[in-house]
């Protein structure tokens, strides 16, 4: 990999239009003493890798009490190789910034991407280039390729499509066109879905800068592997259940990890919906097709996850649902459910 250049740029003014992931991020870049990531794990661990490469700099980087709960040590083992002073205390990690070698390291590849691509933005402040062992073992590998890749001059930010996928999968189980503001170009992991459109139930057609979702009919039987994907996994395996189909979903060992035991999440709404299915430690196996959604209204939990959030969102089409904890989508999209309700039934 040819070493990148250190391109200083400035940070924008905070907005309130922010999600709380970017506002956590922008606190942990300008932090002075203490950097408070929230629930925000990118940010966290973003912020471990950048403060732990500015030399002279101390700061407390903590977080909420699951955030410091969720896996860290393959980052911190592999920031400590380099020359990294990193301490663990009560309420997070006193990081003392240092000069780091870069150079090959030995991380593990299984846990997070994000502790790749972490090292790979703070890289131009290395020694040497750095080496990333054997990414066979990668979960999320686009995102690590996308973090090889990005520009700050010439690569703008792009839509979320880990959350378009919840508009798109609505479209199919209301039968409406819909067109998403999506470049199918896009270097996110996520925009795989794109390519699901025969067995989830849509086609695609491009107009300028955006894509058409045309509804049609799912196939009786999805077989996904979301190890590259792990943050669809909700809004398929919801969409699924709505839609009345079998669904496998496998490459989900990262979901315990999350925000919340995005599995245990999972398990607990499939049996709260009275569905047939068998969770595993990274697989889910359900049998919809005799399914059928109770007059009775239900009050279920999105457990203060967004992601669970944008599923209950797409249950709630087809199943009356009274939500709690929706407020959560401000973490990621705050205008989720004022753009749902102009496009969807809502609750």
């Amino acid at each position: 990999m040819v070493k990148r250049a250190v391109m200083a740029m400035p940070l924008p003014a905070p907005d309130e239009t922010w999600s709380e992931d970017i506002q956590a991020m922008h606190q942990v870049l300008t932090a002075t003493e203490v950097a408070q990531a929230g629930e925000a794990g990118t940010a966290f661990r973003f912020g471990m890798a950048y403060w732990a490469s500015m030399p002279g700099k101390h700061i407390l980087l903590t977080g909420s009490q699951r955030l410091l709960q969720r896996p860290i040590d393959p980052l911190v083992s592999a920031l400590k190789q380099m020359g990294a002073s990193l301490h663990r205390v009560d309420h997070g990690w006193q990081i003392a910034g240092q000069p780091l070698s870069g150079g090959r390291i030995d991380m593990a590849m299984n846990v997070s991407s994000q502790f790749a691509s972490a090292l790979l933005l703070i890289e131009p402040r290395m020694a040497e280039p750095l080496i990333l062992p054997d990414m066979s073992d990668m979960v999320s590998l686009p995102y690590v390729q996308m973090s090889q890749w990005v520009n700050p001059e010439t690569w703008p930010p792009e839509p979320d499509w880990s959350s378009a996928i919840v508009f798109a999968l609505a479209a199919v189980i209301e039968g409406k066109t819909l067109r998403l503001n999506l470049n199918s170009d896009s270097l996110q992991g996520d925009a795989a879905w794109i390519d699901w459109g025969l067995m989830l139930g849509f086609r695609v057609t491009h107009e300028a800068n955006s894509l058409v979702i045309h509804p049609g009919k799912p196939q009786m039987l999805w077989d996904l592997d979301l190890r590259e994907q792990p943050d669809l996994a909700q809004p398929l395996v919801m969409a699924s259940v709505a839609l009345g189909v079998e669904a496998q979903f496998s490459g989900l060992s990262t979901l315990m990890g999350k925000e919340i035991d995005r599995m245990r999440a999972l398990k607990d709404a499939l049996k709260q919906l009275n569905v047939m299915a068998d969770v595993g430690i990274e697989t889910i196996a359900l049998d919809a097709r005799e399914w059928q959604p109770s007059y009775q209204s239900l009050s279920v939990d999105a457990s203060g996850d967004h992601r669970m959030a944008f599923a209950w969102a797409l249950m709630s089409l087809v199943q009356p649902l009274q939500i709690t904890g929706e407020s959560s989508v401000s973490k990621s999209f705050p205008d989720f459910w004022s753009e749902w309700k102009a496009l969807f039934k809502s609750t």
